[in-house]
């Protein structure tokens, strides 16, 4: 019973962040849901989500990348692509992204949430990584564009009920010259790992969503709850 009670109290102090890039943010969200980490659900902090398509690839601007994803999601293998662009059920409403973004939002758990996005990076939608509206969404008649907009406003309705306290980033990678990366789109959505001076800087802007103490936590628990805050904050590398 001692020993219970101590791994309890260890509980209550333990916090847990996460630091995720690209579709690592949908791994995650799913892993939270597994049975055996829900004791530690309490205990979720802070999630910085790094070029993360929180609502899949539904409506890309890349046409390369529309093109190769189109062939892939026919392969058996390539579940997670499948996945991603919500051809893994029959109805988008049954697939996992709409369950994770709907009946299993696991970023309800987090006291922070800080999201990256780059409009640069055509590997990842803008607004998938940045929980923004899609206009080609919303013009959208298809049961596609309805999933997508339902998926969109009940997780910001989540996140704002549960209090938790969300930031956007709009990232703007300056590269110079010309490379098959870029062409692509991959080399914006790399550099989130590679630039070093990004990452600094990113880290001791929002150190404070990692270390803040007991007492700020408290006085957090009686602030207003407010989700994803719409004023985008530029951080040019």
């Amino acid at each position: 019973a001692a020993d219970a009670r101590m791994r309890s109290r260890v509980r209550r102090r333990l916090r847990l962040s996460f630091v995720v890039h690209s579709q690592g943010a949908l791994i995650l969200r799913a892993a939270l849901q597994h049975p055996a980490m829900a004791r530690y659900l309490p205990c979720c902090h802070t999630l910085l989500s790094l070029g993360a398509p929180h609502l899949g690839w539904l409506y890309g601007q890349n046409a390369l990348v529309k093109l190769l994803i189109r062939a892939l999601r026919l392969h058996p293998r390539c579940t997670a692509i499948r996945e991603l662009t919500m051809r893994d059920a029959a109805e988008p409403h049954e697939s996992l992204l709409y369950r994770l973004n709907v009946q299993r939002n696991a970023l309800v758990h987090f006291r922070h949430v800080i999201l990256a996005a780059c409009a640069t990076d055509r590997y990842v939608p803008f607004n998938s990584a940045s929980l923004d509206p899609s206009p080609e969404a919303l013009a959208d008649p298809r049961t596609k564009g309805v999933a997508y907009s339902a998926m969109l406003q009940h997780l910001l309705w989540s996140l704002e009920t549960a209090g938790v306290r969300g930031t956007r980033l709009d990232v703007d990678f300056r590269l110079a010259g010309r490379s098959l990366d870029q062409t692509l789109g991959r080399a914006a959505h790399l550099q989130y790992l590679l630039d070093q001076n990004f990452v600094e800087r990113l880290l001791c802007a929002y150190v404070h969503n990692f270390e803040d103490d007991d007492s700020d936590r408290d006085a957090a628990d009686h602030a207003k709850p407010r989700v994803c805050d719409d004023t985008h904050s530029d951080d040019r590398a």
